[in-house]
């Protein structure tokens, strides 16, 4: 028997088995009878370091054994020096394939025979535990259960009743469960399953399970003449006798039930109903209902001022064409670093419609007029891509409420109803949300601007699809964090009053109540943040969103902030009327942009009426199956909620 032997560095080490000389044959990508081929007569085999580490048997131990004579070592150098290509090639190897001789056996080293051998017993160690586990699991269970017998349900049939064994089946939950009966009561014994109580559990819904658990399988045993079987009992079976072949291998089978797959739990059919908003909730913007909202909602002539101020700065800030531009903030005034005119012309726009301004009444009605032009001169230009769904929005938002304050501007309402389309188009269908670009996974503050978009194309009577309002909400479900009623800025991201101020508001518009538990938490957290003293944009939703949940804490709320605007106010120069920039995200927007927010928000007394003042009335409808509602019932030409 040929056996080859490896060297490295001088030291001597046992024979290669078979699959070992295969193996660095491989290393060397070559053939084993290569391999065999260039070792020399003293059949020893000359291997380099990595390879030496790389034959499996050898890393652990080495086999030294009597070195050979001097003239039958061969030099490392000559070894792994590989030959040419042409001292590779052989008569051998030019001999057609099926002429080639195939290369010896290489018999198996009794290593191989001895891993086999251990692999064998370690298979049948771990089988004999396996086995041994799963009996000492079986008898446990009917231990545990012999000493919680449940209370019982009805009488035990005779004993002359013959019994017959099947598996136990799944069976509907809320429906009973076939009875179990030992089928010999001198020798079986009382196993039942144990139960979180005795009591029966109550009829599951047919669309709703109760429980995604799945029963435990066992062997039962059931009469044949039992009419109103209890929940099933595990009986073990009568101790056969050793000549019961059948019984004896009975006892070890385990029953495995088809797996059913739970159906999935659905909410109830019910539907959001958004706040309504009608154009008569925008008719305190001007007249004896603006200063009758005024002195309701906590404001004060020194507020009006501001406003008044404000108003006439930003009109000194238009340009020829109408639109405004936050990089033109005038003299003494901090120019923002986006170029999006017809972002700043929303924002400017929302300040003097919010002052009862239209395109034909008020006294600022030139500046609303030709802000509109502008707004109708962009239609088919291409937008610029620095003009997001931010910017998307607030244009809605001027169109929606001049086109319900104004009803003779047919174009208005044109123009509003196309961009509330492209806002439906634009939402994320798996989110729910909307971000900068259309059907972006959504982010908490882009949705909040649509979100108020969406509520004044209401007052404007234009229809808003339902599925907008349902999406939008799962959406703010997302964004929920773990500490109730606080919002973050994307799913999963980190606690934020801004974001959840912009959630709040959004919230209640879409018909959830101020009453709720999560919205309460909200609000409080709210006021235990209080007013910023240089974040406007988390001002102006914190405070509509106070505002319109009402009470001590907005009277609180409002008696901080009303008086921090008024004293923060530019009082004197070019830049008088305006406010300087402190809001952290307020960069691109400069001084219009935190001018414009802090209008908004000494506006909020008449802008919209508080939610806190409209009819008690349930906002949560349940909504009927359409295709169960008759033509009858159906409603003719009405807006969807």
């Amino acid at each position: 028997m040929q056996k080859w032997f490896y060297q490295q560095r001088g030291a001597e080490f046992g024979p290669l088995s078979g699959p070992e000389l295969q193996y660095l044959a491989s290393v060397r990508k070559i053939s084993a009878e290569t391999l065999v081929r260039r070792s020399d007569s003293a059949q020893w085999i000359t291997f380099r370091k990595s390879e030496l580490w790389h034959v499996p048997s050898r890393r652990a131990r080495s086999m030294p054994i009597s070195p050979p004579t001097a003239d039958s070592k061969t030099s490392p150098q000559t070894i792994d020096t590989p030959a040419p290509i042409t001292t590779v090639l052989t008569d051998e190897h030019t001999k057609p394939a099926e002429e080639r001789s195939q290369p010896p056996e290489i018999p198996e080293s009794p290593d191989d025979r001895h891993s086999g051998t251990i692999t064998a017993a370690v298979c049948s160690v771990v089988l004999l535990l396996v086995l041994s586990w799963l009996i000492s699991l079986w008898q446990n269970t009917a231990a545990r259960s012999k000493t919680n017998p449940p209370a019982p349900q009805v009488a035990q049939a005779p004993a002359a009743v013959p019994a017959q064994k099947i598996a136990a089946p799944l069976v509907d939950e809320g429906q009973p469960a076939p009875a179990t009966v030992p089928s010999d009561s001198s020798n079986a014994v009382d196993t039942t399953p144990i139960t979180d109580s005795d009591q029966p559990e109550p009829k599951a819904d047919p669309e709703l399970p109760n429980s995604d658990e799945t029963p435990v399988p066992a062997e039962m045993t059931i009469p044949e003449s039992q009419e109103t079987p209890p929940p099933p009992q595990v009986v073990s079976d009568p101790k056969p006798s050793e000549s019961d072949e059948a019984a004896l291998a009975a006892k070890f089978t385990i029953s495995v039930p088809e797996k059913k797959e739970p159906r999935p739990r659905t909410r109830p059919s019910t539907r959001l109903k958004p706040i309504e908003l009608h154009a008569s909730d925008l008719t305190a913007r001007s007249g004896e209902e603006r200063q009758k909202a005024i002195e309701e909602g906590g404001g004060t002539a020194e507020s009006e001022r501001a406003v008044v101020q404000a108003l006439n700065w930003l009109k000194q800030r238009q340009q020829e064409d109408g639109s405004w531009d936050f990089q033109a903030a005038g003299p003494q005034a901090q120019p923002g670093s986006l170029p999006s005119p017809l972002g700043a012309t929303g924002m400017a726009m929302l300040c003097f419609l919010g002052a009862g301004n239209t395109t034909r009444n008020g006294p600022e009605q030139d500046v609303v007029r030709r802000a509109f032009n502008y707004i109708q001169n962009q239609e088919g230009r291409s937008a610029s891509p620095l003009d997001t769904m931010y910017v998307h929005a607030l244009v809605t938002m001027c169109l929606t409420e001049l086109a319900a304050m104004e009803p003779g501007e047919r174009a208005a309402r044109d123009l509003a109803t196309s961009a509330v389309e492209f806002i439906r188009t634009a939402q994320d269908p798996r989110s729910g949300g909307w971000r900068y670009l259309p059907r972006e996974s959504g982010d908490t503050s882009v949705t909040g601007w649509q979100i108020l978009a969406l509520q004044s194309a209401r007052t404007a009577e234009i229809p808003i699809d339902a599925s907008l309002i349902a999406g939008a909400d799962r959406f703010l479900d997302s964004v929920s964090s773990s500490q109730p009623g606080v919002f973050s800025y994307l799913p999963r991201g980190g606690r934020s009053p801004t974001m959840t101020a912009v959630a709040l508001l959004c919230r209640m518009y879409l018909g959830h109540r101020s009453t709720e538990p999560q919205l309460q938490k909200g609000l409080e957290y709210l006021m235990k943040t209080g007013c910023s003293p240089r974040d406007m944009y988390y001002n102006y939703y914190a405070t509509m969103a106070l505002h319109h949940a009402g009470g001590t804490d907005w009277a609180k709320w409002n008696s901080v902030m009303r008086d921090q605007l008024i004293n923060s106010q530019v009082k004197a120069g070019p830049a008088a009327g305006s406010w300087n920039l402190t809001d952290p995200h307020g960069g691109p927007g400069g001084q219009i942009y935190q001018t414009a927010l802090s209008v908004l928000t000494l506006e909020v007394y008449y802008r919209y009426r508080p939610i806190a003042q409209r009819s008690a009335e349930d906002v949560r409808l349940t909504i009927p199956d359409p295709d169960k509602q008759t033509p009858a019932s159906k409603p003719q030409n009405s807006e969807p909620d």
